[in-house]
């Protein structure tokens, strides 16, 4: 038997032996640091405290704040601020210029997630809550390619703790 290569791929700055890490490594155009900056500071605009967030859910948490920042990193995420100071959360897509404005969180985009059946699953919720915020219709949402999914999922976990 011959031993399989060893891949080393970093996520979050830790660094991964896995064979099936990504071979082809996406383009990162900010550092860690700047990444985590915007991060920081739409947790501290929202007032998450990873302290705070239950124990049983901070592990999960800390996995969404590494995916945020690496998404951060390769420019799919931009977060800022508007001339007023707002927060301003911005989705590059995969395919073409096409971006995703996300307006301030409020309790509009909270109770437009829980219209619907009750059974509705996690990524139904989080399409809802995003499409709300972006003024789209969810089925805008429910169309997007799988790798522009992944981000807007990592997105509303984070905005489910606010």
């Amino acid at each position: 038997m011959t031993k399989q290569p060893t891949v080393k791929t970093v996520l979050g700055g830790q660094t991964s032996g896995s064979p099936f890490a990504l071979r082809k490594k996406p383009e990162l155009i900010l550092s860690e640091e700047s990444a985590t900056e915007q991060v920081l500071d739409l947790l501290e605009y929202y007032d998450i405290d990873i302290e705070r967030v239950p124990a049983q859910f901070r592990e999960q948490m800390e996995v969404r704040l590494k995916l945020l920042t690496d998404y951060v990193r390769r420019g799919a995420v931009e977060v800022g601020r508007s001339e007023d100071q707002k927060i301003k959360v911005s989705v590059n897509l995969s395919h073409g210029n096409t971006v995703i404005e996300l307006c301030e969180l409020g309790a509009r985009h909270k109770l437009a997630m829980d219209r619907g059946a009750a059974s509705d699953s996690n990524y139904s919720r989080i399409y809802k809550l995003i499409a709300s915020m972006a003024g789209l219709p969810v089925e805008a949402i429910e169309k997007l390619r799988a790798r522009d999914l992944a981000v807007i999922e990592v997105l509303g976990g984070v905005f489910l703790a606010a």
